[in-house]
């Protein structure tokens, strides 16, 4: 460390160099108050943090110089605070930075060796958090697919991420996996990283895995093309229902949606009218009958369906589903529950609306 000190002399004006300060009497010891200059070995782009967020460190070190020089371990009154005066503040050129203190010259050496103290802590964690940022590595790929497959790779509540992650961890040498995300690419991208899937495709997903260790590359490559290949296929015809009523089912939905009544019960009446009926005997009186199974079912179904619930809920399936999966949940909920099959006009709405709502998003 290199040091520059300016000494004050009261009435005394001392020609040459920096020197210049004030020297005041009072009873048995003089008070000599010096401005000095210390060169710290601290690089100028990590002053910042070695004075300590909001000055943490900063405090710490005029703390630390007071209570050495009052000769205390334990808080001090601010009484005591008040009496010791010194001036510390640090500055930094392109090349170097120093501080700047202002106190009495008896204290100069203790308030100095202080910092040095300090200027040791932070470059140990200087070195610590070098060593920290080393160990940690980054792989990026880019998966040219479309944006939708975001939700089915995170999965429910970041299941399928986390799937990901153990069969990342299991890989030889591998230390730890410190982080997983999987998002849109929304910008150009800077430095290393691999191409998935479609080339040139008008939408891309980032996934970044930061890792500490040193596994094989090509198997770790391995895992998570399997994971893209898994979470990024379109649905397969094959697992979609293969009866020949399919498509009369969606058009009678697609039907009755238009007509804005669901099947109402008067298009059946008016199919009757034009038929005239065959008179029946008269049937005997019967005894009332008890609700029947149908009615307990509808009523139960109505209470369900009357509280709040999401989309998701409403339907019985997991955010992240594939749209084949939902078609299939709608048509067994819309099965059941069609007013032309004896289910509650409300319910089939709500059940209806909530599988408008997710197509938009699927």
């Amino acid at each position: 460390m290199s040091s520059t000190t300016s000494t004050k002399t009261s009435g005394t004006k001392t020609s040459g160099g920096k020197t210049s300060g004030t020297k005041t009497s009072g009873g048995k010891k003089s008070k000599t108050i010096v401005t000095h200059t210390e060169t710290i070995d601290v690089q100028p782009d990590n002053l910042g943090a070695f004075i300590g967020r909001q000055g943490s460190n900063y405090k710490k070190i005029i703390t630390e110089i007071k209570k050495t020089i009052l000769g205390k371990t334990t808080d001090i009154s601010p009484k005591e605070w008040a009496s010791i005066n010194i001036i510390l503040k640090f500055e930094k050129t392109e090349e170097e930075c120093s501080a700047v203190i202002t106190c009495r010259k008896a204290y100069l050496t203790l308030v100095i060796k202080i910092i040095e103290k300090y200027v040791v802590y932070h470059k140990k964690e200087c070195k610590e958090f070098q060593k920290k940022k080393n160990n940690i590595q980054q792989l990026i790929y880019r998966i040219g697919a479309d944006h939708r497959f975001i939700g089915r790779m995170i999965g429910v509540g970041g299941a399928n991420v986390s799937e990901l992650r153990e069969k990342l961890s299991s890989l030889p040498q591998m230390e730890s996996i410190t982080f997983i995300s999987i998002e849109a690419q929304n910008r150009r991208l800077n430095g290393s990283f691999r191409n998935i899937g479609e080339r040139g495709a008008s939408e891309n997903i980032i996934i970044t895995i930061s890792f500490k260790g040193k596994p094989d590359f090509e198997k770790t490559q391995g895992i998570i093309e399997e994971f893209i290949k898994t979470h990024t296929q379109e649905d397969d015809p094959s697992d979609s229902d293969s009866d020949s009523d399919e498509e009369d089912f969606w058009e009678k939905m697609n039907a009755d949606k238009k007509t804005s009544g669901w099947a109402e019960e008067e298009s059946e009446s008016e199919s009757e009218s034009d038929q005239e009926p065959e008179p029946e005997p008269e049937p005997e009186p019967e005894p009332e009958p008890e609700p029947c199974a149908k009615a307990k079912e509808n009523a139960k179904d109505k209470a369900k369906y009357s509280k709040p619930m999401s989309d998701w809920d409403i339907l019985g399936i997991k955010p992240g589903c594939s749209l084949n999966s939902m078609k299939k949940a709608y048509k067994t909920l819309a099965l059941k529950h069609h007013p032309d099959k004896g289910g509650e006009e409300e319910v089939f709405k709500k059940i209806a609306s909530a599988f408008e709502n997710l197509s938009k998003i699927m």
